[in-house]
C-alpha cells in the first residue's frame, strides 16, 4: 500500500510537535531554582549581611568581612512577627562560635536584631 503525501506530512508534523514538546519539557526541568543571595546575622554584633550566592558556595558560619571571624549564620525575616529567626537546623553551627553571642530563643530561633537595620552587602 502506498502512502499518500498528506499522510506522510501528518506523521512528520506529529513527530516534530512531539520532539518540540520533549525539548521544552527537558529545558524547563533543568536545575532547581536557588536563591541568588541569603540573609546572614553576625552572632556577636547582631549586624545583618546579604551575601550573594551566584557562582559560589556559602559555608556556615560565614566569615564577617569586617572582623574576619566566622560569626555569620543564615537568618530569615519572619513577616508575621516582623522579627528575624534562625532555622533550628543551624543551632549546632552556633555552638562553633566562641565568645559572647546575641540572644537566640531556643524554641523559635528568634534573634534580637534591630528591625531598622539594613543589611550590608557581601560579594
Amino acid at each position: 500500500m502506498k502512502s499518500k503525501p498528506v499522510q506522510v506530512a501528518i506523521i512528520v508534523i506529529g513527530l516534530l510537535i512531539g520532539a518540540v514538546g520533549i525539548a521544552l519539557a527537558i529545558k524547563k526541568s533543568g536545575a532547581p531554582q536557588t536563591a541568588s543571595s541569603v540573609l546572614l546575622v553576625d552572632m556577636k554584633s547582631g549586624e545583618l549581611f546579604r551575601a550573594s550566592t551566584k557562582g559560589r558556595t556559602l559555608v556556615l558560619p560565614a566569615k564577617n568581612p569586617d572582623t574576619g571571624e566566622r560569626t555569620l549564620i543564615r537568618v530569615e525575616h519572619d513577616e508575621a512577627s516582623t522579627s528575624y529567626r534562625i532555622d533550628p537546623r543551624y543551632f549546632d553551627t552556633i555552638t562553633e562560635i566562641q565568645g559572647d553571642l546575641i540572644k537566640v530563643d531556643p524554641e523559635t530561633g528568634k534573634v534580637e536584631v534591630d528591625l531598622e537595620t539594613k543589611p550590608k552587602s557581601i560579594g
